[in-house]
């Protein structure tokens, strides 16, 4: 048996990571993803105490309620489940399960990029169809945000030339960039976990603009000129590809980095 890598071990271990985030998450994904229903309960009984009569909810009000309750999944559940993870009982145990530090990581990788997103979208989608049976509810807030973001991302176009990036997908890079970043918190931060991820992010953001903007500075290129100098055909190609670059460096990044935390991690 391979000590880097056997698929049966992995099997293994990647279900006993799924159990287990049930077991300490569970009730956090399904407040996040009963969201809309726990919004829906509490305007009806705002309105029913305050008003009298029902009306429908807002499409605003059911899109925010899904995005919020994404944002603190993502934000939230990395902590929850891997952030133990730094303490020295519960690390020691989880270094001695029958699994390579590769299979580790590629488990926490299966469980934030694609066992977390399909649970939580999945129930928040079918919920949100079924609410729609009830007149309080009104429309999909799904069908609402779909038709607001084509409309957007339709209307960034050059010589019908569109973003390649669709709605959808857009979301869910931003949803799993932002657990990645959180997952990485939790497994470098003892304390804190969320509150200093935050910090460090804002950070970094803050760094890496004043780095280019001082790159354009000192090179002295006039992004008003250098636009103008690209031909209008190529400008929504420049976009597509530096939206894929810096996905890819994104991405790229926080695996690397998170790779490099669960191999060195040691208690």
């Amino acid at each position: 048996m391979s000590n880097i890598f056997n698929a049966k071990r992995f099997g293994k271990y990647l279900i006993h990571d799924i159990k287990s985030a049930w077991r300490d998450s569970g009730t956090l994904l399904i407040l996040c993803a009963f969201a809309p229903l726990i919004i829906l309960i509490v305007s009806i009984m705002f309105q029913l105490v305050f008003g009298g009569s029902v009306d429908a909810m807002s499409s605003g009000m059911k899109i925010a309620a899904l995005g919020i309750s994404a944002l603190v999944a993502a934000w939230v559940f990395p902590s929850s489940h891997y952030g133990s993870l730094t303490e020295k009982r519960r690390g020691s145990d989880w270094l001695m399960l029958p699994a390579s530090r590769l299979e580790k990581y590629l488990s926490i990788l299966l469980v934030i990029c694609v066992a977390l997103p399909f649970c939580l979208f999945a129930v928040q989608f079918a919920l949100d169809k079924l609410l729609t049976l009830i007149p309080a509810y009104g429309d999909s807030a799904f069908s609402a945000m779909n038709r607001g973001l084509q409309k957007v991302f339709n209307e960034i176009s050059v010589e019908d030339k569109k973003l390649a990036v669709s709605a959808p997908y857009a979301l869910y890079l931003s949803f799993a960039g932002n657990a990645l970043s959180f997952t990485l918190g939790a497994l470098f931060f003892k304390k804190s976990k969320i509150g200093k991820t935050i910090i460090a992010i804002l950070i970094i953001d803050f760094a890496l603009t004043m780095a280019v903007g001082g790159l354009v500075g000192a090179i002295g290129i006039d992004p008003g000129k250098a636009t103008q100098a690209i031909e209008e055909g190529r400008i929504m190609t420049l976009i597509n590809v530096s939206a894929y670059i810096t996905y890819a460096v994104m991405f790229a990044a926080l695996d690397i980095l998170i790779y490099l935390r669960v191999k060195t991690l040691k208690h």
